[in-house]
């Protein structure tokens, strides 16, 4: 059992998770803000940090010591997927987002370190707190870098792609005026909104009248817009050895393009209008902009995209877990 636990870094747990990456661009008062949240933790060797299937409700900061991480397969068998030591950060997108544990974190020798539970994190969070807005930017980056780098392992390709300029959507955008607010809050990516803020976050972005079949980005573009659906389908697909593989379809209400954004890098797939549709643009010069901003807008829309981002990246994670654990027993 998980117990607590108390030592010189117990009195100032700033120190120590300032030197986290996660938390690395907090300053002093932000990091003691984030401090005050953290709970102590210490584990003998063989307890148990989390069980896979638990409820994911709070992240680990690795002081000293390490954990194993096994997953269970079909079968009931354990597979070994790491081990990690001191600095390692476990399940941080439980900060931002529930779901179950995909893994199990058990220690191999004495560990401690600190904890910091969502529903602590959830109180900056409402708040609009700088600190919590630079933690949720900085796990946007995180989740859309292992997004992106998951997707070519979902389709089973390695294939380069040629680096290429995103197409001109200009001709495509329309007026704005007509579009129904009730329904744009009651999409996830904006159900957080006040009308006010709605209001604001439209002056952002483009409307776009889409026809049939257009290609919105490509794999390996440069990143140039993010996108959310109000009608119609888009298709987003790779292209492997063995033909085009379909990784999803965006309909309506449904956020896209933002992790190439976050993570700076081309994008890892090509995406199409499947039918006439009408979508919400963001360009990259106004993500960038809002993403430096501490405006609530800006805190509210990045919110929301990470916590879908986090979702994404949490079905992925559990697909590449169970892709994993089975090449390794296919290999034992």
């Amino acid at each position: 059992m998980r117990s607590t636990w108390r030592s010189e870094l117990a009195s100032q747990p700033s120190k120590f998770l300032g030197g986290l990456s996660l938390f690395s661009d907090l300053t002093a008062d932000e990091l003691s803000e984030l401090a005050w949240t953290a709970m102590p933790f210490a584990l003998a060797a063989g307890e148990s940090l989390c069980r896979q299937g638990e409820s994911a409700d709070e992240m680990y900061c690795i002081e000293a010591g390490t954990v194993r991480i096994t997953v269970t397969v079909a079968g009931g068998g354990e597979q070994e997927l790491a081990v990690l030591g001191p600095g390692a950060v476990l399940g941080e997108t439980s900060l931002v987002g529930g779901g179950l544990r995909a893994a199990t974190a058990t220690a191999v020798e004495p560990v401690s370190g600190f904890s910091l539970h969502r529903r602590a994190f959830e109180v900056l969070r409402a708040s609009h707190r700088p600190g919590a807005c630079k933690v949720i930017r900085r796990l946007a980056g995180l989740v859309s870098e292992r997004l992106a780098d998951s997707v070519r392992v979902d389709a089973g390709s390695n294939a380069a792609v040629a680096a290429g300029e995103p197409p001109d959507l200009g001709v495509f955008r329309g007026d704005k005026a007509d579009l129904d607010r009730d329904n744009l809050l009651l999409m996830p990516i904006l159900e957080d909104f006040s009308r006010d803020e709605l209001e604001a976050l439209l002056g952002e972005l483009h409307r776009l009248d889409v026809p049939r079949g257009t290609v919105l980005f490509r794999e390996g573009d440069r990143p140039g817009s993010c996108f959310i659906t109000l009608r119609g389908a888009v298709e987003i697909y790779v292209d492997t050895d063995a033909g085009k593989r379909k990784l999803a379809l965006q309909g309506p209400g449904a956020m896209f393009g933002e992790a190439s954004l976050f993570a700076g890098r081309p994008r890892s797939a090509t995406c199409r209008t499947r039918e006439d549709s009408i979508l919400l643009e963001m360009e990259a010069t106004t993500f960038q902009r809002l993403f430096e901003e501490q405006s609530v807008v800006a805190f509210k829309f990045f919110d929301g995209a990470t916590r879908i981002l986090v979702d994404l990246m949490r079905r992925a994670a559990e697909r590449q877990t169970w892709f994993e654990a089975e090449r390794r027993a296919l290999q034992s």
